[in-house]
């Protein structure tokens, strides 16, 4: 339960993650305090025959509760939302989950360009993107969306990646504020959304066009 006192800076952090993403996210949401104040939304590039045991992993070592994400079900603060396997995952205008079985993008569903566009559209300048280890350039776009929207967006250094595709996609873009070790994302998202001023402190300006 959070008090409408507590302090966010953000009102929704979607993550996204593909080879090596299991651990990566493992050790992600074990950073993220029971007082977390925003919902967390998550694409995992997964198998469509992957069954419950994405988490079961996620959460054994989380402090938020972990589900899959069901079309109608609101974003609540303090909630942990996986995409299911074979489903996009958007965020809609009333901040309910969406899921979709429209085409694969990146060869990939869920993917995360889906839920970072409609996260950065309904959320804007509230939205915080995360790009974790992944072989594809899936969450480039998305990344340009949230920035574009006035968000921000982390990602992770290559020395700590499984395969560093996707970070090194969504940091050509020059929409990327921070580049983070695996061991340092989770708190830099507690910090950065439960520490007044630290986000605006932290962004960098968009690249002119």
């Amino acid at each position: 339960m959070h008090s409408s006192s507590s302090f966010s800076a953000f009102d929704i952090v979607v993550v996204a993650s593909s080879m090596g993403g299991f651990q990566a996210l493992e050790t992600f949401l074990a950073a993220l305090p029971s007082t977390f104040p925003a919902p967390v939304a998550i694409v995992q590039h997964v198998s469509p025959r992957s069954g419950s045991a994405m988490l079961r992993l996620f959460g054994r070592r989380a402090q938020l509760p972990v589900s899959y994400a069901e079309t109608g079900q609101v974003l609540e603060a303090g909630k942990v939302y996986v995409a299911p396997p074979d489903r996009h995952f958007l965020v809609t205008r009333a901040r309910t989950a969406l899921l979709t079985r429209t085409e694969k993008v990146k060869f990939c569903r869920p993917a995360a360009d889906p839920l970072f566009v409609s996260a950065g559209a309904v959320y804007g300048a509230r939205t915080l993107g995360v790009v974790l280890t992944g072989a594809n350039t899936d969450g480039a776009g998305g990344a340009q969306a949230i920035k574009w929207s006035g968000g921000m967006v982390l990602a992770q250094d290559s020395a700590s990646c499984v395969a560093f595709g996707m970070p090194r996609a969504a940091i050509a873009t020059g929409c990327v504020d921070l580049v983070l070790p695996m061991g340092s994302i989770g708190a830099a998202v507690v910090a950065l959304t439960m520490a007044r001023g630290a986000a605006d402190f932290l962004r960098v300006p968009m690249l002119a066009a």
